[in-house]
């Protein structure tokens, strides 16, 4: 169903960010803007697939090196 795929992008979103982000930290992450997100907070991005596709590449890209 497409709830279980939304539900299944976002375990695997929040996996990547947990490599990322120390798990305490990962709610004050989800919430401040990001420069390189366009000024959004990843929070906000979640809301759209667009956004989470956004994140996604984000968080790879930081996981490759870049800064999160």
């Amino acid at each position: 169903s497409k709830e279980a795929d939304r539900l299944g992008v976002l375990e695997r979103l929040a996996a990547l960010a947990e490599e990322l982000v120390p798990r305490p930290h990962l709610a004050r992450w989800l919430e401040e803007p990001k420069e390189s997100l366009g000024g959004a907070s990843p929070k906000r991005l979640l809301a759209t697939e667009s956004g989470r596709r956004t994140i996604e590449s984000y968080l790879l890209g930081a996981l490759d090196g870049a800064p999160a």
